[in-house]
């Protein structure tokens, strides 16, 4: 007999998953997983099949075939490399596949401040949550989950700081903070305090310590609203301050600003007389009197003592 060549045409199925297992009559793959920590708190088993696009075949004819859930190792900690998933075809249990499960913090939630700088004026109102919002990829708005700490006073010049947190349902937390200055006169970098004084001829020494003391200049780093030391506080220009009447315009800045608006101005005033009585707005000045018994008792108008005594007042913030 004449010799005939035998031949048998095989199918192979390329499939691209991370772990595959192929036995006598069925195959199954899968794909290693990586989730968030609010996924690892709450999943199902179809969200385990979907998560590692687990498929099963009949390797006779590469049919699908059912599979589900075997067991599953999963919990929150995003250091650990010992979770997992066993997938199993439904019909012959002892076909598996194992795939790794890795646990991640997620995306960052978006916190937005803005403005993170803000002036306000004594007796303005102040809305804590202006300009104040939250966007998370998996959780979309979550604006109202938006805590802050700390409390602005309008009533009161001072700066103030508020911080604002969020967390998202896989417990990522973003802080920003906004500065709140009330009542302050703002640079570029710094925002200052200070004020016009008053002071007696024969008080002046004409030193930049006796105007920076005077004036009672502070500043506060404009983008975090912490305290500049008063060491770092300098005259830059004392307007030929003397002990000689007359109003003088000192300048004065934080040593390492170099803008312009970083350099605030007060006016030093030099006056004649005795006595001076400073309060929080008015400056008042006025000179001893000398008289005799029946001048004092000549005088019944108060106008006639101020007249007398030379008094003045001067109202501090102009």
């Amino acid at each position: 007999d004449e010799e005939k060549d035998t031949k048998a045409t095989i199918t192979i199925k390329v499939v691209k998953k991370d772990e595959l297992t192929s036995e006598d009559h069925y195959a199954i793959g899968a794909n290693n997983i990586t989730i968030t920590r609010s996924q690892a708190e709450n999943y199902t088993n179809d969200n385990l099949i979907d998560w590692g696009k687990v498929e099963g075949w009949k390797v006779k004819d590469f049919s699908k075939v059912d599979v589900e859930v075997q067991e599953a190792k999963i919990g929150t900690d995003t250091t650990s490399t010992s979770y997992y998933v066993i997938y199993r075809v439904t019909d012959n249990p002892s076909t598996t596949v194992k795939v790794k499960v890795t646990v991640i913090n997620g995306n960052l939630p978006v916190l937005t401040v803005d403005p993170e700088f803000m002036s306000l004026e004594v007796g303005d109102s102040f809305d804590y949550m202006y300009g104040v919002s939250a966007y998370d990829e998996e959780d979309k708005d979550i604006t109202s989950k938006i805590t802050s700490t700390g409390t602005v006073d309008t009533s009161k010049k001072d700066v103030y700081v508020v911080e604002y947190s969020v967390t998202d349902s896989d417990y990522n937390t973003v802080k920003k903070t906004r500065v709140v200055a009330v009542g302050m006169v703002v640079g570029e970098k710094y925002i200052y305090d200070l004020h016009n004084y008053v002071i007696l001829k024969d008080d002046v020494t004409g030193t930049d310590e006796e105007i920076l003391e005077k004036t009672e200049a502070k500043a506060w780093v404009k983008k975090t609203g912490s305290p500049v030391a008063q060491t770092e506080l300098e005259v830059k220009d004392n307007g030929g301050y003397k002990a000689e009447v007359k109003d003088y315009e000192v300048t004065i800045k934080v040593k390492d600003a170099t803008a312009a608006a970083d350099e605030v101005k007060a006016i030093a005033k030099v006056v004649d007389g005795d006595v001076i009585e400073e309060g929080d707005k008015y400056t008042l000045v006025a000179n001893n009197l000398v008289m005799t018994v029946d001048e004092a008792k000549a005088i019944t108008d108060n106008n006639k003592l101020i007249d007398l005594s030379k008094a003045k007042a001067w109202k501090l913030e102009d």
